[in-house]
C-alpha cells in the first residue's frame, strides 16, 4: 500500500485494514485503530530495524508510480478476502480485538497454513501519541 495514504488515515482517525497477495502469501493486516494500535509505518520501522535495506525493498513493492495489478492465485485471493471480512466483522461485533490489530495474518498458498505475526507500536512512529502533541505523523 502507498504509505502516505495510511498516514493520512491515521491522522484523520479512520480505522483501516490492509489486505494483499504477495507472490505465494496472502497477508491480512494490520487492522489499524488510530491512536490505539500499530500502523503500517510501525511495521515498516520494525522491518527497517531488522534490515536497513527494507525502505528500498518497500519502495519496489509499492511501485512508486502507476499501479499494476499482479496476477495471483484465485483461491488465495479469496482466502485473503474472507479473512479480511472476518476481521472487520469481529471489529464491528465489538467482542475483543480482532487478531489483525497489532499484527498480520499470513496465509500460505502451498498448504493454506495460517500464521499470525505480532507487530507492536514502534517507539518512534508517533501513531499512538496524543493528537495534541507533536510527532512524526
Amino acid at each position: 500500500p502507498e504509505p502516505r495514504l495510511g498516514e493520512r488515515l491515521v491522522r484523520a482517525g479512520v480505522p483501516h485494514l490492509y489486505a494483499a497477495v504477495r507472490d505465494t502469501t496472502g497477508v491480512v493486516g494490520p487492522l489499524v485503530l488510530p491512536g490505539r494500535s500499530s500502523c503500517q509505518r510501525c511495521h515498516d520501522l520494525h522491518r527497517t530495524d531488522r534490515d536497513p535495506a527494507w525502505p528500498s525493498i518497500a519502495a519496489q513493492l509499492t511501485g512508486g508510480g502507476r499501479r499494476r495489478v499482479e496476477a495471483c492465485d484465485a483461491v488465495l485471493a479469496t482466502a485473503v478476502a474472507a479473512h479480511a471480512g472476518l476481521q472487520l466483522l469481529a471489529l464491528l461485533d465489538g467482542e475483543g480485538e480482532p487478531p489483525a490489530v497489532d499484527g498480520t495474518i499470513e496465509i500460505a498458498q502451498a498448504d493454506g497454513r495460517v500464521r499470525r505475526r505480532t507487530w507492536t507500536v514502534h517507539p518512534v512512529c508517533g501513531c499512538t501519541w496524543s493528537r495534541t502533541g507533536t510527532g512524526p505523523l
